[in-house]
């Protein structure tokens, strides 16, 4: 009976270990890092598929579908421009590598390379782990928000620094977190333009440690 009731309880305390591991929807069930030893580390991103609608209620009826799918070397876009009496689409190919690197202080670094025009731009700033919210129904540790401090930008040939404060930065859920695997997604909806301009943005981001 007292070996019944041992197994019993490991069991119910295995459980729960895994549960509370498994914070994003597809992270691994148990893991042995904290949560935050693996997002520590420098990160590459692999694969981004973007979907944005926006609709201008501006002038007449006018809609824009823009879908992006990025493959580690290139981003190819499309956008499909449609009002009351006509639709056409535009195509276009952009050169780009993008990295990122979280510091288990807090901090990260980011770069975005434009690799056919020699643009940089590179960022500077914090990261935290967001709490959990019913009303988003993220769970502890489900997401992420990056403030940025600092961003330089360069063409070759000219520098320029902004230093920024009091910004209000990005949140990202993280689908999956893994030890050499990344998944971050952005799923939201917001008037611009003097709440003229209706956007709905969804972005999947797949990142690889180096």
């Amino acid at each position: 009976m007292k070996k019944i009731i041992a197994i019993s309880i490991l069991l119910i305390v295995s459980t729960i270990t895994v549960q509370s591991c498994k914070k994003g929807e597809n992270d691994p069930l148990f893991s042995l890092r904290t949560r935050t030893n693996r997002l520590a580390g420098n990160w590459k991103v692999v694969k981004e598929e973007i979907k944005e609608t926006i609709t201008n209620n501006n002038i007449g009826d006018t809609s824009y579908v823009i879908n992006s799918i990025y493959n580690g070397t290139y981003k190819a876009t499309s956008t499909t421009y449609s009002t009351d009496e006509t639709t056409f689409i535009i195509k276009d190919t952009v050169y780009y590598s993008e990295e990122i690197k979280f510091n288990s202080d807090g901090s990260y670094f980011k770069s975005f390379v434009m690799t056919d025009l020699s643009n940089t731009l590179e960022y500077e700033g914090n990261w935290i782990f967001l709490g959990k919210s019913d009303a988003n129904e993220l769970k502890n540790k489900e997401a992420i928000l990056l403030t940025t401090t600092r961003l330089l930008q360069t063409d070759g040939t000219t520098t320029t620094i902004d230093n920024f404060t009091n910004t209000d930065g990005s949140t990202y859920v993280i689908n999956q977190l893994k030890n050499k695997e990344l998944i971050l997604t952005v799923d939201k909806s917001y008037r611009s333009d003097e709440g003229l301009n209706l956007r709905n943005l969804s972005v999947k981001t797949t990142f690889e440690t180096k």
